[in-house]
């Protein structure tokens, strides 16, 4: 029940465009009360409103890779370490931060099979070297990524790259 009072929550802030601290508290006081995968929808859900708002992104990011890492779910510690990458390559000032984030996510990723994420961040990655003035490194990137895909039969990864 309290899970589907935050993402009610979630979901109004969302759509009434309001981020105010009041509705911000009342949803991490939700938080508190929930366990195991409550606890996981109600960060997901949090996070993707705070991607649109920019409120607390990064802090509910390392809450969820924290709870992932307690309860030991595969599926949570992929999207909150692709939900970093995320966070480093849209935020101004996180360029060095992401280069040293990206190689072990996309090492952890490949090891859990976790293709989606696996390609998003790879293709995300390529792109920042884009805009980072590093084209040919871009380049072999997404020939790598192109080619990786291509050996696994992966059509998302074909697509990205």
């Amino acid at each position: 029940m309290a899970g589907i009072v935050v993402q009610a929550q979630c979901t109004t802030m969302a759509l009434a465009g309001n981020s105010n601290d009041r509705q911000v508290d009342s949803i991490h006081h939700a938080i508190l009360s929930l366990e195991g995968q409550a606890l996981f929808d109600a960060y997901r859900h949090v996070y993707y409103v705070q991607i649109y708002s920019g409120d607390n992104e990064r802090q509910t990011i390392a809450q969820m890779q924290r709870e992932a890492e307690l309860q030991d779910n595969i599926p949570m510690r992929c999207l909150a370490k692709a939900a970093l990458v995320n966070y480093y390559v849209f935020k101004d000032g996180c360029a060095d931060s992401l280069r040293h984030v990206f190689p072990e996510t996309h090492h952890f990723l490949r090891q859990q099979k976790s293709w989606n994420y696996y390609y998003s961040t790879w293709s995300l990655w390529a792109n920042f070297l884009i805009f980072a003035n590093e084209g040919s490194k871009a380049q072999n990137e997404v020939r790598n990524m192109y080619e990786d895909a291509k050996k696994r039969n992966n059509i998302y990864g074909i697509g990205l790259a």
